[in-house]
């Protein structure tokens, strides 16, 4: 009886209809980011983030100040990085005139959980060239903290995330950045 329960309400759950047009399947307001850093000679970081409306916020940061200016929060070494930290640095950054169409967003959003994180082609490449960092976020909405999952690093290090999607995502953000 408990099993027949149990199908009932699967069932039901797996019955409702998806409105795409009502439903917001994002929970955490970044989605994406775009960076590319450099401490060579002087701290250069720019780039953007895109939040879960599509709107791409930009900052472009220097410095004569090593190692960089403390005004700005990186993920930690478990990659991850809290919502209010999250907040203050979107408080640097400026909303852009462009924005991303709401499918397309869609499109690379849905795909973010299915990305590895374990198959990266890594090698040094070069020096004093910075970093071109592409990455994406998955929001947990318990500890507000945001994973953030490395698509791929060019410039002194080289670290390419293999997973088909991963690569996917990658080319997305760079044509936005270099547009």
């Amino acid at each position: 009886m408990k099993i027949v329960a149990i199908l009932l309400l699967a069932g039901m759950v797996s019955c409702g209809k998806d409105d795409d047009e009502n439903v917001n399947i994002f929970t955490g307001k970044i989605l994406f980011q775009y960076s590319y850093i450099n401490y060579a000679w002087f701290f250069q970081h720019e780039g953007f983030f895109i939040d879960n409306e599509g709107q791409i916020l930009t900052y472009s940061r220097s410095s004569n100040i090593h190692p960089y200016p403390d005004n700005w929060h990186f993920p930690d070494e478990n990659n991850r990085i809290t919502e209010a930290e999250m907040n203050e640095n979107l408080l640097q950054t400026e909303i852009s005139e462009k924005k991303i169409d709401k499918a397309i967003l869609q499109k690379y959003a849905r795909k973010l959980s299915s990305i590895k994180e374990n198959a990266y082609i890594e090698y040094q490449n070069s020096y004093d060239a910075g970093a071109s960092v592409p990455v994406c976020y998955l929001y947990d909405e318990y500890t507000k903290t945001y994973k953030e999952i490395l698509l791929s690093q060019y410039g002194d290090f080289v670290s390419i995330n293999k997973d088909k999607t991963a690569k996917e995502i990658d080319e997305w953000l760079t044509a936005i950045f270099t547009e």
